[in-house]
């Protein structure tokens, strides 16, 4: 029969959002055995949908999809449900439901760690997907990959060696304790509604040579115009100087529709669909004449009246869930990554420092590894803010935080780590997409979180150092005056030492084995 279940944990958890996003609520409970390996979960979410469901239904989609985030559950029960109030309907970004859902799933890890008396990085380990492994809806695949960023991000961090320095490092310093935590992530690719899983490209070969790709869509970063450069470059065998991408139009090419997690990916397939159609047209002239350059090929194919235009239409492979018991495909692939955080926090007045950061995902085929690592970095701070600062406040004039609506909102050197180290896992190809790209967005800023678990550790070094027993939930995002409060030091002069029978765990927790809390 094996061990006998530990224990079950039941919690309320307030989820974070960014702006204009609306409020996540999550409620669930968990079953697990003495060693930390999980066995059960129920879990639900609630959104604050406004007065009109608007794009709340895919996004609680998504959010069902990635419960559970990169842990392999046998016996889960989920749940959604998009609440109806007099507010105004929310837009939603931000790993569009990703974020919250996986972030959830971090917190129950947690309280099984903590619950168990083992390490969180162990807990963590011991529930990843294996190899081959399926999906709560039965779908198999290839967690190899997985399992590789996970082993290289803690190889690239020196976890191990770093883990017992900051804990010999906490021994000296009452007031400034350093935090550790590492964090895996498997975000789903594409959308549950197929017809969001395209896009249109229209790519034209001037008489000189010239090329000029025109796609269709309404957001399109300026790394994912480079990769298009890139893409169209190397299909038609022309320098990169040869190729240019015009304004986004849909009075050109049809119109496309803004996705998550996905979109470069099939904006880049659909060039080199269009590319491969032109590069067929134009085979017979190359084989007839091996020797000549493009421009010759190009004006004897216009003087040959060939068509020197052509649209590529990309689409995923379409997902089939029915919500039922049968075996469903809820998506082609996965995104996975791993990210490892340490931190330096003053218990005194909450604010910390973030010493370095080391993120490892698995990116496909990387068509352009420098601009991959850039989208890394800046979304990874992004969702950084997310889960540690990201405070809103209104005025009566029509600013947040008494900034300019249109200001920018980017991030800031204060709040990249001191150190930042990204590795690109090693090319896996797809099985499904012949050039192999992955997006990385969604899955880099949801990696955010390792500083809020980074601080959450530092937080609990500082508990201990004073003699206040039991563990916390930091509120998210938990923000300096939270993490203050949180080490205990408000209330008690640090030559003191309480009783520990005076001080019971945080008002969050009850050491009630069915026991609420909500922040």
């Amino acid at each position: 029969m094996g061990q006998a279940v530990s224990s079950v944990i039941e919690r309320r958890v307030k989820l974070p959002t960014l702006r204009p996003q609306p409020a996540f609520f999550g409620k669930y409970k968990v079953g697990c055995m003495d060693d930390g390996r999980i066995i059960a979960l129920d879990v639900t979410y609630y959104c604050n949908a406004g007065h009109r469901p608007d794009e709340s239904f895919k996004v609680l989609t998504m959010s069902l999809l990635s419960a559970q985030n990169a842990y392999s559950i046998p016996n889960t029960r989920r749940n959604v449900a998009a609440c109806r109030t007099n507010l105004p309907a929310k837009l939603f970004c931000a790993g569009y439901g990703f974020s919250q859902a996986a972030m959830l799933a971090e917190i129950w890890i947690d309280a099984v760690a903590d619950r168990c008396g083992v390490s969180p990085e162990k807990v963590r380990h011991l529930n990843l997907h294996r190899e081959n492994s399926e999906t709560p809806f039965m779908q198999e695949f290839d967690a190899t990959n997985l399992l590789g960023c996970w082993d290289e991000c803690l190889v690239k961090s020196s976890y191990h060696q770093r883990r017992i320095a900051v804990r010999e490092s906490n021994k000296q310093c009452t007031w400034k304790k350093r935090g550790f935590a590492i964090i895996p992530a498997m975000l789903p690719v594409g959308s549950i509604a197929d017809f969001i899983n395209q896009a249109s490209v229209l790519v034209h070969v001037s008489k000189d040579g010239w090329v000029l790709v025109t796609p269709a869509g309404n957001d399109i970063d300026q790394e994912t115009l480079t990769k298009l450069m890139q893409v169209a470059s190397r299909e038609l065998r022309v320098p990169i100087s040869y190729v240019f991408v015009s304004e986004i139009s849909t009075s050109v090419t049809s119109d496309a529709t803004k996705m998550p997690s996905s979109g470069s990916t099939v904006y880049i397939m659909a060039v080199q669909e269009a590319c491969q159609i032109l590069l067929q047209r134009l085979q017979p002239i190359i084989n007839l004449n091996p020797e000549a350059t493009w421009t010759e090929c190009i004006q004897e194919a216009f003087r040959l009246r060939i068509c020197l235009s052509a649209a590529g239409h990309y689409r995923i492979p379409d997902s089939v869930s029915d919500w039922g018991p049968e075996k469903s495909v809820e998506t082609p692939d996965f995104i996975f990554g791993a990210a490892c955080t340490e931190v330096e926090l003053d218990c005194r007045s909450g604010n910390h420092k973030n010493i370095r950061t080391d993120v490892v995902i698995d990116v496909g085929t990387s068509i352009n590894q420098a601009a991959n690592i850039e989208q890394i970095k800046y979304a990874f701070i992004k969702g950084l803010k997310l889960y540690t600062n990201d405070d809103i406040k209104y005025n009566i004039q029509p600013t947040m935080n008494g900034a300019h609506p249109n200001e920018d909102d980017s991030p800031t050197n204060k709040e990249e780590p001191e150190q930042f180290n990204v590795t690109l896992l090693p090319s896996s190809p797809n099985p499904y997409m012949g050039c192999s790209p992955k997006a990385v967005e969604e899955v880099s800023a949801f990696l955010g979180s390792s500083v809020f678990f980074a601080i959450k550790d530092a937080v609990l070094a500082g508990r201990q150092c004073i003699g206040l027993p039991g563990t916390i939930l930091l509120p998210v995002p938990a923000r300096p005056q939270h993490i203050q409060m949180a080490c205990g030091n408000h209330l008690i002069d640090a030559k003191q030492t309480p009783d520990k029978q005076e001080w019971t765990v945080d008002d969050h927790v009850s050491e009630n084995t069915n026991s609420n809390g909500s922040f």
